[in-house]
């Protein structure tokens, strides 16, 4: 009697499948034609990464919300693995630590992704039905709440193909459907590939799409089995199937790109999930009310803490453990990879999805994976090219930070690497360090040289103080009272003068400015802040990198020093008389202007690019071409790229 009843409730429930297919080909439309139209990358996306660096009030309001953190929680791990686990953010944690995570099997905990979005999607609906409204509301609301939750984590793969995803997942249950995971997982992939070329060879986006495969293909019967087998819990089998299915999906790809993978994460996420979603539920909530009822906020983040804690000691001592990881050369790691793809296909060969109104289901279904096939190929036809293998490293590099309108530079040496200035925001520094972080965890950040204590060179200082603990900083003589009073406690303040150096071998980085103050001057006469700016000429095989901070021509004692290869250009390029008569002392080979885009100050000066230009000197600009590496090989060889 109820059989046609079943069967027409069991088609409307198709609904939401066939009609998201058919919107997983044409999610991919609008970020290609923005590619054809731009000839560009969308602001805040670039190559290989998502990395998205808010301004303005958003940026404000993201560096409330993260700062909140680490000012609540003073222990140092703790606070670095709440950054993790709430907003994808594990900058400030020790190489220890983050190695310890690794080998554990725990480190995509410290990623954010799913979870994260449904939480977020979750408390928006709690939060209006509490106040009285509906559902439906709540899942208005969370359209534009995942959004800004992306933006706060920094916008990473996985957490940006889990909010696609969620916005997928919402937009069908509005339309009255529900939408197939499958179905929301081909729109995230066609749309990340589309918008971000080279993506697919990015780690996260490899390892968060391949645990999705993995759990879509095979989530539901593996668990089935399990509860079934074992009588173990419908909730214990499904976390079960989960841990095993995504260990197992993303270990070939491990292997492949670090040559180990953890072999008891399966054993250690039983103990570190658990404490993971309290840490994100608590610490989600802590952060939000922090601002604005701080009491509240405080304790909730204190409480986040102490798990967070707990959770660094697991991972720790489950990495301490004989065999907590596998590692397996590369031809044999390709091996096992091949081998569970075709698995994986063979299993998948197995399933079918419910047949309704099939001609329609094939062709959208061909056009979403047409889709997903042309989304690919675009993604690796233009990708960069990957340097040659056999190109030797640089003797030494000059990283220019795209910080806005503000100074960030890095010196990186063999083994260690010196900040020259942080920048103004916070957070626009921490984001443009992100791509630096295998790099400046091989070769830590040793010290800091703030050229002076303006908030444009000396805003971000306490990210570097805090996410990379370095040994020393320094800064101009007439300053370094000020900054070891905002230091505190921490890192050891040296005073720069001319005449000392720093060793960052094979760099030699000497100082050229500001004069020494004698014995006899009196302690209340002070030069001006950008005349006392630290002034430094490092040398590496045998070119020179003339940094001079803020000091123009009369106050950076450049006239007697040796001719300059790079010139960084001084204070922001502002005008400069004396910077023509620079010019024709040096002959530099390269110059650097760091400035922020649309800045009201007018930097650089239109007589400055002038001036560069007359003298035929190449230059580099943060607010046209964004950050700059300058590499400086053995044999004398200058060569520019992208960080």
């Amino acid at each position: 009697m109820n059989a046609p009843g079943a069967a027409e409730a069991a088609a409307d429930r198709q609904v939401g499948r066939r009609s998201w297919l058919r919107w997983a080909a044409v999610l991919a439309i609008p970020p290609a034609l923005l590619r054809a139209w731009r000839g560009a990358e969308p602001p805040g996306w670039t190559t290989r990464h998502l990395w998205i660096e808010p301004d303005g009030q958003v940026g404000a309001w993201v560096e409330r919300l993260l700062d909140a953190v680490p000012r609540r929680i003073p222990d140092a791990d703790a606070s670095s693995v709440v950054m993790g686990v709430v907003f994808g953010r594990p900058d400030g944690m020790s190489p220890m630590l983050q190695e310890a995570f690794r080998r554990s099997g725990l480190w995509h905990l410290l990623a954010a992704s799913g979870q994260n979005i449904a939480l977020v999607i979750g408390m928006c609906i709690a939060l209006v039905v509490v106040c009285g409204g509906s559902r439906r509301l709540g899942l208005l609301l969370a359209i534009a709440a995942v959004p800004a939750y992306v933006v706060a984590a920094g916008g990473g793969a996985s957490v940006v193909r889990a909010a696609i995803m969620g916005l997928v997942g919402i937009a069908a249950w509005l339309r009255g459907g529900m939408a197939d995971v499958r179905t929301a997982a081909i729109a995230a992939a066609a749309m990340m590939l589309w918008v971000v070329p080279g993506i697919h060879a990015d780690l996260g986006f490899q390892l968060s799409f391949a645990c999705v495969a993995a759990l879509v293909t095979a989530g539901s019967p593996a668990a089935q089995w399990l509860h079934r087998r074992l009588r173990a819990p419908t909730w214990l089998a499904a976390a079960a199937a989960a841990t095993a299915l995504c260990q197992v999906a993303t270990a070939p790809i491990l292997l492949w790109h670090v040559g180990e993978a953890p072999l008891l994460g399966g054993v250690s996420n039983f103990v570190g999930i658990p404490m993971a979603s309290v840490i994100l539920v608590v610490g989600l909530a802590g952060a939000l009310l922090e601002p604005s009822i701080p009491p509240a906020g405080a304790t909730l983040l204190e409480g986040a803490g102490a798990v967070g804690g707990v959770l660094a000691w697991v991972a720790g001592s489950a990495a301490a453990l004989p065999g907590a990881s596998l590692g397996l050369d590369g031809w044999l790691a390709a091996s096992l990879a091949a081998s569970v793809v075709l698995g994986g296909w063979a299993a998948a060969g197995h399933l079918r999805l419910h047949e309704v109104r099939a001609g329609r289901e094939r062709v959208a279904r061909a056009a979403a994976l047409a889709a997903v096939a042309g989304a690919a190929a675009w993604s690796v036809a233009s990708a960069p090219a990957p340097a040659a293998a056999g190109d030797p490293p640089p003797a030494g590099s000059l990283v220019m930070l795209d910080v806005g309108q503000g100074d960030a530079f890095l010196l990186i040496g063999e083994r260690h690497s010196i900040a020259v200035d942080a920048g103004p925001s916070p957070l626009r520094l921490r984001r443009q360090l992100v791509p630096l972080r295998d790099e400046l965890t091989s070769r830590p950040l040793t010290g800091v040289v703030v050229t002076h204590l303006d908030h444009d060179h000396a805003g971000g200082l306490d990210v570097l103080l805090a996410s990379h603990r370095p040994g020393w900083v320094a800064t101009n003589p007439h300053e370094a009272a000020e900054l070891a009073e905002r230091t505190g406690a921490g890192a050891p303040v040296i005073a720069l003068c001319a005449g000392r150096q720093l060793a960052l071998e094979p760099l030699l980085v000497e100082v050229l400015a500001p004069p020494c103050p004698s014995p006899g001057q009196r302690r209340g006469v002070q030069p001006a802040a950008n005349d006392a700016s630290v002034v430094l000429m490092v040398t590496v095989a045998g070119r020179r990198i003339l940094l001079t901070g803020d000091a123009e021509g009369h106050a950076c004692h450049c006239a007697h020093a040796p001719p300059a290869d790079v010139l960084k250009v001084a204070h922001h390029g502002s005008a400069d008389p004396l910077l023509p008569g620079l010019l024709r002392r040096h002959r530099p080979r390269l110059a650097l202007v760091s400035a922020g885009a649309g800045n009201s100050y007018g930097h650089p000066h239109p007589s400055t690019i002038e001036a560069l230009q007359g003298a035929d000197v190449p230059v580099v600009r943060s607010d046209i071409h964004g950050a700059v590496r300058v590499d400086i090989h053995a044999d004398g060889s200058i060569h520019l790229r992208a960080p």
